[in-house]
């Protein structure tokens, strides 16, 4: 497909096309990475920020919330309960936290390591390649960090920025040199977002070649300067729209590893995760994040109200992937090195 095809189908999402393509996304996901789900369990050790982005409940000028830091213990025995549910990779999330030590995530890294047999994603933000570096010597081995999106003058207007480079896409391409495995992604459906723009994002994530590429939708935090801009969006069916976008990233990008997102499951409860794996994602996140913390981590409205993960939302995961046609993966899910076209 073409641009112009590419855009005609997401200004249309309800058309014939877009289940020819959910198809062959699928196809190609069942014959690239087969059936396997891998199991990522999220741990949000922090939610202080030093950023001011408009779209975000994080952002540093939201006075209400309360603000929290796990200790190096509480995120442990969070681990520590992810691995014993079955959990294969371990993604330690947060706020651009300036008083997050270096130390003690190195601290935190290695303990994990030692302990448990996991793979461990940061998802810290913008940190000194220094910061990075050490992290990975201490055992890390993948690194999560969203572009959000490819258009310069959005990302500025959507983070409170005047960059004349991208500095995300720039990290992503050094901490690569580094050895980490990638990954990064977009919102999709932000005020003064455009659909030429979503095509922009996805040749971008091909011409990464991202290890694993994360897709989600737009949803508004009410304490955030971006939610009096919601008659500025032009991407009127966000959900519908990323399902067509992980399904072609699916197809650009069969060995990449793609979640079927939170904010998915936040839109539909029921349904959500269950849509984004039959588009062709291969990967659930959910959030273990215990409380009283966990309903803290209020990046965007309707995020915190699940309950704290337990032994019922584990048996409904994997009933809900029984249901699906898909097994829980035994692996820690490394991205399969392959670069050749599907035949």
């Amino acid at each position: 497909m073409n641009r112009d095809e590419i855009i005609k189908v997401l200004k249309n999402p309800n058309a014939e096309k877009t289940k020819e393509i959910f198809s062959l996304a699928d196809a190609v996901r069942k014959k690239s990475v087969g059936d396997e789900v891998h199991l990522r369990a999220i741990i949000e050790i922090s939610n202080y920020c030093k950023e001011s982005c408009l779209y975000c409940g994080l952002n540093k000028n939201n006075k209400n919330l309360k603000r929290y830091r796990l200790s190096e213990e509480e995120i442990f025995s969070t681990a520590l309960k992810a691995f014993n549910f079955g959990f294969q990779t371990i993604v330690i999330q947060s706020g651009e936290d300036p008083l997050i030590k270096t130390e003690f995530i190195e601290n935190v890294v290695k303990r994990i390591k030692d302990n448990l047999d996991v793979a461990i994603t940061l998802s810290l933000g913008e940190r000194n390649l220094d910061d990075y570096k050490r992290w990975k010597d201490a055992g890390s081995d993948r690194i999560l960090l969203k572009f959000e999106t490819s258009d310069l003058y959005l990302y500025n207007q959507l983070r409170g920025k005047n960059e004349k480079v991208h500095k995300r896409v720039e990290m992503l391409k050094e901490l690569r040199t580094i050895g980490y495995e990638i990954g990064s992604g977009i919102m999709v459906g932000t005020p003064f977002q455009s659909y030429e723009s979503l095509v922009d994002d996805l040749f971008l994530m091909k011409e990464l070649d991202l290890d694993m590429i994360a897709i989600g939708p737009y949803i508004p935090h009410k304490d955030t300067p971006l939610n009096d801009k919601l008659n500025s969006i032009v991407v009127k069916d966000p959900e519908a729209t990323t399902l067509i976008l992980v399904a072609l990233s699916r197809i650009l990008n069969p060995f990449a590893n793609i979640p079927s997102t939170t904010a998915l499951s936040v839109i539909d409860p029921k349904e959500g995760r269950i849509n984004g794996l039959k588009c062709g994602a291969n990967v659930i996140m959910p959030d273990l994040t215990p409380e009283p913390y966990k309903s803290l981590y209020e990046i965007y409205d309707g995020k915190t109200s699940s309950p704290e993960w337990n032994e019922i939302s584990q048996e409904n995961l994997l009933r809900s992937l029984k249901m699906a046609g898909r097994i829980p993966s035994s692996s820690k899910g490394s991205r399969i090195k392959k670069i050749y076209p599907l035949q």
